[in-house]
């Protein structure tokens, strides 16, 4: 799947992911290899305290668990940094970092989609018809 609206200041061209798809987590790298990260004039070097996500409408396609992975020198080796939950809503939501990450140490952010609001649901589901028919089996063996 093409990531080519995620970093797009047009509402109207979202990434989407589908219901049906089942194949989580859904990654993506973010290079920061060619970012220009100056020093701030007031306080020195740049740090990353917070990342933000915003989605356009809320959909249960939404993320509803990300994790969040750094990496100071490839693609392959990322340290696993923070997971966040996030509401089904519409709009902007910002996660602080547990601690501020230095700009320029960083090559790559790995974002991974662990689940989404309709996988939620449908794990919810399954668990629930599955209840129901142990329970059925149970009443039957009385």
């Amino acid at each position: 799947v093409s990531a080519k609206n995620l970093l797009c200041d047009d509402d109207r061209k979202l990434w989407l992911s589908s219901k049906r798809n089942s194949n989580f987590p859904q990654t993506l790298i973010i290079d920061l290899t060619k970012a220009n990260f100056a020093k701030d004039k007031s306080s020195g070097d740049l740090f990353f305290g917070s990342i933000g996500f915003r989605c356009w409408h809320a959909y249960t396609t939404n993320p509803e668990s990300i994790k969040i992975s750094l990496s100071s020198s490839d693609r392959r080796n990322f340290v696993p940094w923070q997971t966040f939950q996030l509401a089904q809503k519409a709009g902007s939501q910002i996660c602080s970092l547990r601690e501020r990450v230095r700009a320029k140490s960083l090559r790559y952010i790995k974002l991974e989609i662990l689940s989404t609001f309709a996988l939620i649901q449908q794990q919810s589901t399954l668990e629930s018809q599955e209840q129901r028919s142990a329970n059925l089996q149970a009443q039957k063996q009385m």
